[in-house]
């Protein structure tokens, strides 16, 4: 079984191109995680205005959520389509980075693999912006395979 990091970009698509090529017809979920506005605006200061940590935004929440829900489709459809047998799945989080998550839910599902696409960010940039694939990668106790970006 493998679990599959999809967030709908061209990278987590070739992820799951090269996860087909590497384990034809193998069983594989489809993960999107999200985050809710609040987190995200309690991260970011909300702009400057302070005291926003725990308010809660339920119709962007929503919209998040449902986001999610759609991309994940999304992916699990890409997948079955190159020959898994995929099923799609979403994920809460409140983290900067989805890679502690990621590796969680691998381990729940006991799969054989983590698959996660990579962006192609140099050491230096994955350093400062953070990388859920080194995240994946440096952390995870099961195999992963990292897709490399497309080309151009």
């Amino acid at each position: 079984m493998l679990l599959i990091a999809y967030d709908g970009s061209d990278n987590a698509k070739a992820a799951i191109d090269a996860a087909a090529k590497v384990a034809p017809g193998a069983v594989a979920t489809v993960l999107t995680t999200w985050e809710p506005y609040s987190g995200t605006l309690a991260r970011a200061g909300a702009g400057g205005v302070s005291g926003m940590a725990g308010v809660a935004f339920p119709d962007l929440d929503e919209q998040a959520r449902a986001t999610a829900e759609r991309v994940a489709a999304e992916g699990a459809e890409l997948a079955a389509a190159a020959g898994l047998h995929a099923t799609a799945r979403t994920a809460e989080t409140n983290a900067t980075s989805p890679a502690p998550l990621i590796i969680e839910i691998a381990d729940e599902l006991e799969v054989d693999a983590i698959v996660v696409g990579t962006r192609g960010h140099g050491r230096v940039k994955s350093m400062v912006l953070g990388s859920t694939s080194h995240g994946v990668l440096g952390h995870a106790t099961r195999p992963v395979l990292l897709v490399p970006p497309t080309a151009g």
